[in-house]
């Protein structure tokens, strides 16, 4: 599982994103390939994620394990960009503060 801190922002939607469900949309680290991921803001920012706006959040990402982490470890660094993504749209943009990879041991 790799656990990202990172800044973000989204844009090109409609409404602004409510706070009361699971942000889920796709991450993509530049490589073409895109990963689900749980995204959930820092601190009490109310009932939504507003358009335009940089916020920092914690973003779980349960799908990369030992087979996937290696095809992205090298993007994976502090101050590297991402994109956030649904379907093949561009939902919104961050940058990595933070990670930590946890290896499963079965």
């Amino acid at each position: 599982m790799l656990l990202l801190k990172a800044k973000v922002m989204f844009g090109g939607l409609e409404n602004n994103l409510s706070t009361k469900i699971a942000l889920m949309p796709g991450v993509n680290f530049g490589n073409g390939l895109t990963f689900s991921g749980i995204i959930k803001p820092i601190g009490d920012v109310g009932d939504f994620l507003f358009l335009n706006e940089w916020y920092e959040v914690d973003i779980e990402m349960f799908t990369i394990n030992e087979e996937a982490f290696p095809a992205i470890c090298h993007l994976v660094k502090e101050g590297n960009p991402i994109d956030f993504q649904v379907g093949s749209r561009k939902v919104g943009k961050g940058e990595i503060m933070e990670h930590l990879y946890i290896e499963k041991n079965i």
